[in-house]
């Protein structure tokens, strides 16, 4: 995804990702976050980020086997995600690597 992407005979390499979010095997695991602020430029760059994010996301859990439209799924992960900051269930470790 944001290492090598090879399109029809081309290969590109992005070199610097500007966030990269993995779990290891289920949504139990612990997240891994890495991330570039500096491509960020300011907290609403930020926000404005993550929005786009959920709805990607939204888009991608309705065409899957949930039962729910984009709509109903981006409405529970505004939901969720109001919840978690508001109350997190962990506490967010590490820290940025410069």
């Amino acid at each position: 995804m944001f290492w090598k992407k090879k399109h029809a005979q081309e290969t590109i390499s992005v070199e610097n990702p500007m966030l990269f979010v993995l779990r290891e095997e289920s949504a139990t695991q612990t997240l891994s976050v890495h991330l570039d602020p500096a491509q960020l430029g300011s907290a609403e760059a930020a926000g404005l980020m993550l929005a786009d994010v959920g709805r990607h996301m939204a888009r991608a859990l309705a065409a899957s086997d949930i039962r729910l439209n984009e709509a109903q799924a981006f409405e529970r992960l505004v939901k969720m995600f109001n919840a978690e900051a508001k109350s997190p269930t962990q506490p967010v470790q590490g820290g940025l690597v410069q």
